[in-house]
């Protein structure tokens, strides 16, 4: 399965449950950790408003979250998709944010928009391998 329809799959069937479920149980960390997973697919299939909704529904649930590294990663995808929408004053703003929280949060990998994660990836796991590809 090539990477869009593993992207599109994500989008169609994992995402929306696990929002739903994660809302429901008011947990805002994990919400936002699938808001952004849904915002990655949108982006993959080529859904950029969509991918804009989901970040711009994500950013307030980070700001109250108090989790400086997260709110880092989500202003870092943010701008991303603000730059690849053609809103650059905004893009910038995001950007520099998420720049300056990371640094401030001793955390630079949150600024490059990775998400504080639970144990799979090697932000978590300094054993773990990155696959990239």
């Amino acid at each position: 399965m090539n990477a869009a329809a593993l992207a599109l799959c994500l989008l169609l069937f994992a995402w929306p449950p696990a929002a739903g479920a994660d809302q429901a149980a008011g947990n805002a960390r994990a919400q936002v950790q699938a808001l952004m997973r849904g915002a990655e697919a949108d982006l993959a299939v080529g859904r950029n408003p969509g991918a804009l909704d989901k970040l711009e529904r994500a950013l307030p649930l980070a700001q109250r979250s108090g989790d400086e590294p997260l709110l880092a990663a989500v202003e870092a995808s943010l701008g991303s998709a603000y730059a690849l929408a053609g809103r650059f004053a905004d893009a910038e703003r995001s950007l520099r944010s998420s720049i300056e929280r990371a640094r401030k949060a001793n955390d630079p990998q949150a600024a490059a928009g990775c998400p504080p994660c639970t144990k799979t990836c090697a932000r978590s796991n300094p054993r773990a391998t990155r696959r990239t590809g």
